[in-house]
C-alpha cells in the first residue's frame, strides 16, 4: 500500500477501518457543516486534512468529510477537494530512534 493512495479502493477502505476513523470523521463533517451553516453565502469554508505523507490517512479522510457534507445538502453546495501531496514523492520511513 505505501506506493498507492487513499484514492485507490483498498487503501481508502484500510483506512477507515482504522479504530477511531469513522468517528474522527463523521464529527468532523458535523463541525464543517455547521461552520459553513455560519457563514455568509458565497463566502468559503476550508478545511484542511493533513497527515504525514499526505498520501493515505489524509486522502481517505478528506474525500470521505467531503462526500458526507455534500450529501447533508444533497448537492445543493460545492464541494471541492484538493490533495496537495498525493503526486509527491513517498517519504522514506523513519528510522528508530
Amino acid at each position: 500500500m505505501r506506493y498507492r493512495t487513499g484514492l485507490d479502493d483498498d487503501v481508502y477502505a484500510h483506512v477507515l477501518a482504522t479504530p477511531g476513523a469513522l468517528t474522527l470523521i463523521n464529527r468532523t463533517a458535523v463541525q464543517l457543516y455547521a461552520l459553513a451553516d455560519e457563514v455568509s453565502v458565497g463566502r468559503l469554508v476550508r478545511l484542511t486534512v493533513a497527515c504525514q505523507g499526505g498520501r493515505h490517512r489524509s486522502v481517505a479522510a478528506a474525500e470521505t468529510v467531503g462526500r458526507l457534507v455534500w450529501e447533508v445538502w444533497d448537492g445543493a453546495y460545492g464541494v471541492d477537494i484538493e490533495h496537495h501531496h498525493i503526486a509527491h514523492p513517498v517519504l522514506s520511513p523513519s528510522a528508530p530512534a
